[in-house]
């Protein structure tokens, strides 16, 4: 005659499995983590330059007494800073539809669960990318205007900033503003264009003070011209050319003082 199973036996059986299963999974995670961390090292490399800060860039931030707290993360050493930099190299050569959450775990050696914990979704992280490049351009656009007082010398310091920006330890994450505008839908789009706009209020306003100085143009109208030679740059320079970023600055502004018929 077959023995009765005791009452709560069964529960207490696949309560057991359950932890057991539980353990197998903890340790497969452990081991995916090493492999996922040596996998990084190597996937890394690609985009080791992305990753790393150009030093001294904060330093003129700091000086002129701005809160560390109160700055965008895309160019700290934070975890998160660390992936918005990868991010924006993987979506910019591999393209956004094409990176995976684990291409970009990978890129900074975690695994893709640890992402969630400081984004819902990888459209987050393109947000958060342009969002960040804005903020972190207006606050340094904003720390240039300060050191020059004369208002054609705070144009000036708003051409070379862009150019800059374009060209130098933000280039990636400037250039995903355009190349991956519509892959945001509308409302995050809406949300960036809130930070595009403290970055171009520090450029309308410096462009008022300097009207007089400036070519008869609407100042508005103006910073459109403005934009879309400083953005066609990507296009055509070469920061290691003949050209450096100054001299560029300077054919840029000659342009925009030139005595020109008033626009009707």
């Amino acid at each position: 005659m077959p023995s009765k199973e005791k009452p709560g036996a069964a529960a207490r059986t696949a309560s057991h499995r359950a932890k057991a299963n539980a353990k197998t999974k903890v340790m497969a995670e452990r081991r995916t983590v090493k492999v996922d961390r040596r996998a990084g090292r190597s996937a890394g490399t690609a985009v080791g330059a992305a990753l790393a800060p150009r030093r001294g860039v904060h330093a003129a931030t700091a000086a002129a007494g701005v809160a560390p707290s109160s700055r965008p993360t895309l160019m700290d050493e934070s975890p998160r800073g660390r992936l918005l930099r990868a991010a924006a190299h993987l979506f910019l050569t591999r393209g956004y539809a094409q990176t995976t959450v684990r291409d970009l775990a990978r890129a900074v050696g975690i695994l893709s669960g640890s992402i969630f914990h400081h984004f819902e979704s990888k459209e987050e992280i393109l947000e958060a990318v342009m969002t960040e490049v804005s903020l972190l351009n207006a606050e340094r656009m904003r720390v240039a205007v300060k050191l020059d007082r004369a208002p054609l010398d705070r144009v000036r310091a708003l051409v070379r900033c862009e150019l800059e920006a374009i060209h130098a330890d933000t280039s990636e994450a400037m250039t995903l503003l355009v190349s991956e505008w519509r892959s945001l839908s509308s409302a995050a789009q809406t949300r960036v264009l809130l930070a595009r706009e403290r970055y171009e209020e520090v450029w309308l306003d410096a462009l008022r003070e300097a009207q007089g100085e400036l070519a008869a143009i609407d100042s508005f109208v103006l910073r459109r011209l403005l934009q879309g030679m400083t953005s066609s740059t990507a296009n055509w320079y070469r920061p290691r050319g003949p050209l450096t970023l100054d001299a560029l600055t300077d054919q840029i502004l000659s342009l925009l003082t030139r005595k020109r018929a008033r626009v009707a």
